[in-house]
């Protein structure tokens, strides 16, 4: 799903869908979407990498705690993320997006709650 979304983010960046429904519709110029745009990228792969550590994928050596820490706080992001596609002013983000980030939410709980770290 995470995949997805980058891809969804690249098609934005190349602006093969407006950005204006993205964001709660407030960019107004392509460079602000660029740089939301790259951020979004990033900060997914780097949910994509911990999980995948999480996972025992990517043969990394970090604190269960720690680890078990940042997954917690991406089900935070998401679950606010959700929130604020709630409150967002295109539909695209309140009919799509808000479920998307909330199953998001529950699946990074569900990792987090996860008892066994492969890697650790």
């Amino acid at each position: 799903m995470l995949g997805i979304m980058i891809a969804f983010h690249l098609c934005i960046l190349f602006q093969l869908i407006p950005f204006n429904i993205v964001w709660g519709g407030k960019l107004e110029t392509v460079e602000q979407m660029r740089s939301f745009e790259i951020m979004s990228i990033l900060v997914n792969l780097f949910i994509i990498f911990f999980i995948a550590v999480k996972a025992g994928y990517i043969p990394v050596k970090i604190n269960a705690k720690v680890l078990t820490f940042i997954i917690w706080i991406f089900a935070v992001v998401f679950f606010l993320n959700t929130i604020g596609n709630l409150v967002a002013e295109t539909s695209t983000e309140t009919y799509i997006f808000t479920p998307m980030t909330f199953l998001f939410a529950l699946l990074c709980i569900r990792i987090a709650i996860e008892g066994k770290v492969k890697n650790t």
